[in-house]
């Protein structure tokens, strides 16, 4: 039986629930203009995706990379802009962006939801 054939279950395991709490902080602390924990827990993110077997787990992994994917497309044309101003507003609707998500992603984590709009 290969790793796509397993069922999905309802709720993550410990373990699951774990790398998610770490990844989230990871996040959390990349709000800062510091740029190396969103690089490592985009990487756990990646690594881990396909292995968990939780909805609940997967969910998240898939919110918090898109996010990180994404604010990292925001931050390019925002530095690219930045020289005639309009990439500075950019940036800070993108800042302001990332951090929504991290927040909402991790009250959903914490209340033990996986309704965060992705598609299956």
């Amino acid at each position: 039986m290969d790793r796509f054939s397993i069922p999905l279950l309802n709720k993550p395991t410990e373990a699951e629930r774990k790398t998610l709490m770490l990844v989230y902080g990871l996040y959390a602390l990349s709000i800062l203009p510091i740029f190396l924990p969103a690089m490592i827990a985009v990487a756990i993110n990646h690594l881990r995706v396909n292995e968990v077997r939780s909805r609940f787990a997967k969910i998240h992994h898939r919110w918090l990379m898109r996010t990180f994917w994404f604010m990292l497309l925001w931050a390019i044309i925002g530095g690219f802009l930045s020289g005639i101003g309009v990439g500075i507003i950019i940036l800070g609707i993108a800042q302001l962006w990332y951090i929504y998500r991290i927040v909402r992603g991790g009250l959903y984590f914490l209340e033990g939801k996986d309704s965060l709009p992705l598609p299956d």
